[in-house]
């Protein structure tokens, strides 16, 4: 179960919303009606593997039509790949966020969570 502890609205960014559970805390950006892009996922160091991490993405995504994440790493990469599959960028330009999308792919692509 994760609770909202911050919130942090920009004029320019948008609003960023940071959640915190048992140990797991997530930032997640609101970018459009409906959209939302998880910023951070950070699961402390002695209980990942334990699917705390997946169970938190369930549960944010849950709340949003669509939830992009890009992995800054390999093992990230990996579970989002389990939770989603690779960005619709024809859908993210009719949006009109390919422009944002492209600049949120840290070299491990991005995946979209519906």
């Amino acid at each position: 179960m994760l609770t909202e502890t911050e919130r942090t609205e920009t004029e320019t960014e948008g609003t960023f919303i940071t959640l915190t559970g048992a140990h797991v805390r997530a930032v997640v950006e609101t970018v459009a009606d409906g959209i939302a892009y998880l910023e951070r996922l950070d699961v402390e160091e002695g209980f990942r593997g334990q699917g705390i991490g997946t169970a938190a993405i369930r549960e944010i995504a849950a709340q949003y039509d669509t939830l992009y994440v890009a992995a800054d790493n390999a093992d990230a990469a990996r579970l989002y790949a389990r939770l989603g599959e690779d960005a619709d960028w024809a859908k993210a330009n009719r949006l009109g966020l390919g422009e944002w999308l492209d600049a949120a792919d840290q070299g491990f692509g991005v995946v979209e969570i519906d």
